[in-house]
């Protein structure tokens, strides 16, 4: 039995085919979207395209609040958090 919270990271396997990414790909592409500040959302309709998109890690992390996902502590998610999460994933491509 798993007593220290785990992430299993799983690989597309046979939906690759489809698409899908495989297990170092989905890796690369979930520290990219955290720690890459990767723009996908859009926000309003500003004229400045600056103000246009958020961070998806922005996004990561209004969606854990929205959830109501809390560390061990019982605090809500920070930044922070997210790029220790995704440097963790990082080295465990090595």
């Amino acid at each position: 039995m798993i007593k220290k919270k785990t992430t299993l990271v799983l690989g597309a396997g046979a939906s690759h085919e489809v698409g899908f990414p495989l297990g170092k790909k989905l890796l690369h592409d979930i520290y990219e979207l955290i720690v890459g500040q990767t723009k996908g959302y859009k926000k309003t309709k500003s004229p400045n395209p600056e103000e246009v998109f958020i961070e998806n890690a922005e996004l990561l992390l209004c969606l854990l609040t929205l959830a109501q996902a809390k560390k061990d502590d019982e605090t809500f998610y920070a930044k922070e958090d997210l790029a220790n999460f995704a440097r963790d994933l990082s080295d465990a491509l090595t």
